[in-house]
């Protein structure tokens, strides 16, 4: 399995399972990375099709910042 970022359209995919493991059912969502078996002729398609990109294992996530807690002190004053 490798990481990807998708970019064509929103679409979802049943992978391929080996007997006896559950249906992995995935979403791709334009713009947000996906984990596909690299040497499924799926994934070959949609790399052909320029909408997957290889990307490094450590993808940094836009996240909010954390919200600032104040004491019930500082918020009377």
């Amino acid at each position: 399995m490798q990481k990807f970022l998708y970019t064509g359209p929103l679409t979802a995919l049943t992978l391929p399972v080996k007997e006896g493991e559950p249906i992995r059912e995935v979403q791709l969502i334009p713009n947000k990375v996906v984990e596909l078996p690299t040497d499924w002729v799926f994934t070959t398609r949609l790399k052909a099709l320029g909408y997957l990109t290889a990307v490094e294992t450590t993808v940094n996530e836009p996240t909010l910042p954390a919200p600032k807690r104040t004491s019930r002190k500082q918020e009377a004053e």
